[in-house]
């Protein structure tokens, strides 16, 4: 399984591993590249490649008996969207930032889960109240581009008004289609 080009299986490997409370004992034998990539749902497991510890033989796998001891957490490789100037919302959930041109922009906890919102909902749309409930906010004047001030950037880059439909959208980068679609 290739979990590096699929987030979506590495989330629901992980939550797997989660339900069944093995995180401690299981170890993931993956055809991807490893350290994976920041933004992983299976940062923190232990993730192997498979041809590190086993090869195929004729109808079986045959494991090496010297390299099944190297325990760990998967690290964390230190790839960062700013070397190939992103524009991203991949890592909103997970570092609770967002990437422009490859700058990284530090969310605020309320513009991250403005953004979240955004993101969780099927057509990436929402009217004002429905906006304020999803993200938790109990302001009488609830405005989502004053809650990004001091973070404009990142509202104009993430975020349209729809004036017509009194509703805000998320306005996907080309990078996130793949997982936003």
């Amino acid at each position: 399984m290739c979990i590096r080009d699929s987030p979506e299986v590495g989330a629901r490997l992980r939550e797997q591993i989660q339900l069944e409370r093995t995180a401690s004992s299981c170890v993931i034998l993956t055809s991807s590249d490893v350290p994976l990539p920041i933004g992983s749902p299976l940062a923190g497991f232990d993730v192997r490649t498979l041809r590190s510890v086993a090869r195929i033989g004729q109808s079986r796998f045959e494991f090496f008996a010297d390299r099944q001891a190297s325990p760990g957490p998967q690290q964390v490789n230190e790839f960062q969207p700013q070397a190939r100037g992103q524009t991203t919302l991949r890592y909103v959930r997970s570092l609770g930032k967002a990437f422009i041109e490859g700058a990284e922009y530090p969310l605020e906890p309320r513009q991250q889960a403005i953004l979240l919102a955004l993101i969780r909902d099927l057509d990436h749309e929402l009217d004002k109240e429905a906006l304020k409930t999803a993200c938790g906010s109990q302001a009488q004047r609830f405005s989502p581009s004053k809650e990004f001030d001091r973070n404009l950037v990142a509202y104009k880059t993430f975020i349209r008004y729809l004036r017509d439909d009194d509703r805000y959208a998320l306005i996907i980068p080309d990078e996130d289609r793949d997982w936003l679609g």
